[in-house]
């Protein structure tokens, strides 16, 4: 046993070169938000003493209960639903975000995928805070020091063999999907934890109020969080009534306690529990075999379905992919879990084809610019009378055609043209000065066609009198990209009014 030991100790020892360092996080196209913050949903304010507070500040109220919760939502958000993510024990909400070897997290991968995302730090835990009462009492000699809830700790060795990185021997499991090599990076995730809460129903209380905020609802749990769900479900509110689909990884325990009743107020909801590989490894925790909780909640979901519920429990072994560690959502495929997720989402009607639609964003987005920046460079170069620049942002053999009011004044074709006209046009003129306005454009491809406003001026001199013509301006365009390139291909001017000082 000792040698085990000492071999893990080894192996821990030399993941620790590999600690995560900003360079190597992986980089990724931009990536375009709507919004991302962060807020808070339940807590409650009480009445606490000097002692309860630590002995610095005086007698007052604080809020105690409250979830923190971290949210980005997309720019285009093209799927129905909005996943909420729970950690599970010693961990927080990070374990959602980059991976320790520096990968894109479930957190960023979803979010590229068109669905908002809430990841949240239980009650109790990081940004959501604890409730310092108790202890400080009990320092203070107020209640017995046997009222206090322990804080629990995981060990670097015990995550190694209860989240099924390795085995004992401190060998990596056959196929191991967990990048071993940032063990110790991991470990920088694990937490204290409370055991208990005072109150025990504050995380569901929280969960439904956050599905009641966000749009159609899906919670996903993990670990000891597994229930999570379930139970703010059962708590039949506004907030339970919003949740579109359940998630649960590797949930702890066996959902063998839920009454008849219960099951049948589940059936509405759909529901999938994803369990790894290597369930039967020893996880060095007395009683605890992750077998019996796949076995326990298999047996649940097949009485949610009996009773004509929609559950789904998935092996993934059972679906050629081996290795899974607890932590899949850290495991190399991890994005390929995230996927079967989405697939069970989009067949139980919670989310549309999720299909990742960021890099067409970006490029839509990209190409927006683009063409704005083309209408007002046309225009900058107008006022500075750089004729030969302006004439090449059109195709070789594009159209210009003007309308004064309803009657059209010229018609122009090829750059030749363009450029003759256009020179003739401002040497009238001692100043030339665009006010661009809105624009608005609709893009199919290498094609676009848009609508631009401008304010011109034109400032002529004869015989020392200065003359200023305004002039209001419609632009109809027609674009096309050419090598990467946006040009005008057809431009039809209506000069709506003008006006002489």
């Amino acid at each position: 046993m000792r040698k085990n030991v000492i071999a893990l100790f080894m192996l821990c020892t030399a993941c620790s070169i590999q600690a995560q360092n900003l360079a190597d996080i992986q980089r990724q196209s931009p990536l375009v938000l709507q919004a991302q913050g962060s807020f808070y949903v339940g807590g409650k304010s009480e009445q606490q003493t000097r002692e309860e507070l630590g002995g610095i500040c005086p007698d007052g109220h604080v809020t105690v209960n409250q979830m923190y919760v971290r949210y980005m939502v997309p720019q285009t958000a093209t799927n129905a639903a909005s996943f909420v993510l729970i950690h599970g024990m010693h961990l927080t909400g990070k374990c959602w975000e980059t991976t320790p070897d520096g990968r894109m997290g479930w957190d960023e991968y979803l979010v590229r995928k068109g669905c908002p995302v809430y990841v949240v730090d239980q009650v109790g835990i990081g940004r959501s805070g604890f409730n310092q009462k108790i202890h400080n009492a009990a320092k203070y000699g107020k209640v017995s020091a046997s009222t206090q809830s322990a804080f629990s700790r995981k060990t670097d060795e015990n995550s190694w063999t209860n989240f099924r990185f390795g085995t004992k021997d401190g060998k990596a499991v056959d196929e191991a999907k967990f990048p071993v090599a940032y063990l110790a990076e991991f470990g920088k995730q694990n937490v204290p934890h409370i055991t208990s809460l005072p109150d025990p129903k504050a995380n569901y209380t929280c969960l439904s109020e956050l599905a009641q905020k966000v749009e159609n609802a899906v919670l996903v749990s993990h670990s000891q969080s597994g229930a999570f769900p379930i139970e703010t479900a059962l708590l039949e509110n506004e907030g339970s009534k919003n949740i579109k689909g359940i998630v649960m990884l590797e949930p702890g325990g066996t959902g063998d306690y839920y009454s008849a009743e219960q099951i049948r107020q589940l059936t509405n909801i759909p529901i999938l529990i994803i369990f790894g590989d290597n369930l039967k490894n020893d996880t060095g925790m007395r009683g605890h075999v992750w077998q019996n909780c796949y076995e326990g909640w298999s047996r649940f979901v097949k009485r949610v379905n009996e009773a004509g519920g929609k559950a789904t429990m998935i092996h993934l072994p059972d679906m050629g992919i081996r290795g899974n560690s607890h932590m899949m959502m850290e495991d190399t495929n991890s994005h390929q879990i995230a996927d079967i997720m989405l697939d069970w989402c989009k067949k139980n009607g919670i989310v549309e084809n999720a299909k990742n639609e960021t890099t067409m964003n970006i490029q839509e987005i990209a190409d927006r610019m683009a063409l704005k920046d083309l209408v007002d460079t046309f225009s900058n170069l107008a006022d500075t009378k750089e004729i030969d620049k302006q004439v090449q942002l059109f195709t070789e053999d594009a159209e210009v055609i003007s309308y004064q009011g309803d009657k059209q004044t010229s018609h122009l074709k090829g750059r030749k043209e363009l450029a003759e006209r256009f020179k003739d046009f401002l040497d009238q003129f001692t100043t030339v000065y665009h006010i661009n306005g809105q624009q608005t454009v609709k893009i199919d491809g290498n094609k676009a066609t848009g609508i631009a406003y401008a304010q011109v001026v034109l400032v002529s001199e004869k015989k020392g009198k200065k003359t200023i013509l305004t002039q209001g301006v419609r632009y109809n365009d027609e674009y096309v990209k050419t090598n990467g390139k946006w040009l005008i291909n057809k431009r039809i001017s209506h000069f709506e009014w003008s006006k002489e000082q």
